[in-house]
């Protein structure tokens, strides 16, 4: 008769390793927004999630959503990857495999053209609830998201741990962002590292 680990030992080490990747997570979010501050991007101008790829809390991928000015130039997205990885490395040994890009382009209304419209016009036209800036995840992000992740993890199963691993970029150009939910892959006592991925809700 096989040998089977107590129930209780068992929900502990489910624990366990769910304490251990959110402490990986906060360590990643660390190393991208301190990233982000030395390539001089503001902290309102981005947000961004993360996806777990293994039990450990080792390996994440990171979608990464940026707002910007339609006249300014898009920021060097190589060039942030390369640090935010080897930042990740460095510090918290965290490898990132790859990094997805969505940019949203916004138009900036100079002042003087706010202002040229008289205020018995602005008060005549009622004024329209603004849409929300967020909306359910569409079904070509979910694609380009599995396809990701699934390069991602053929990579970590046919590379050696010492090789480095070389971020890749997916940039999109959005017409709204959705903001991603946290998500990690799902465990499964049959195969541990071949389980589905858990989309959660958008806010």
């Amino acid at each position: 008769m096989p040998f089977q680990r107590p129930q209780a030992e068992v929900s502990g080490s489910a624990d366990e390793r769910k304490a251990k990747r959110h402490a990986r997570r906060e360590q990643l979010y660390v190393a991208i927004r301190e990233t982000m501050t030395r390539a001089g991007v503001l902290s309102a101008s981005y947000k961004f999630k993360v996806l777990s790829l293994d039990q450990g809390g080792n390996e994440f991928l990171v979608m990464m959503d940026l707002v910007k000015a339609s006249a300014a130039p898009t920021p060097r997205l190589g060039e942030i990857e390369a640090l935010m990885v080897q930042d990740a490395k460095q510090r918290f040994e965290i490898t990132v495999p790859a990094v997805y890009w969505r940019v949203l382009e916004v138009d900036v209304v100079k002042k003087s053209e706010a202002h040229a419209a008289p205020a018995s016009d602005a008060l005549a036209k009622p004024v329209k609830p603004q849409a929300s800036r967020y909306e359910p995840i569409q079904a070509d992000e979910v694609t380009a998201f599995r396809q990701a992740l699934l390069a991602a993890s053929a990579r970590s199963t046919s590379v050696a741990p010492e090789k480095r691993i070389e971020a890749r970029r997916g940039l999109r150009y959005s017409p709204q962002v959705n903001d991603f939910a946290d998500t990690e892959r799902a465990e499964s006592a049959a195969s541990p590292g071949l389980s589905n991925t858990q989309y959660g809700e958008l806010n």
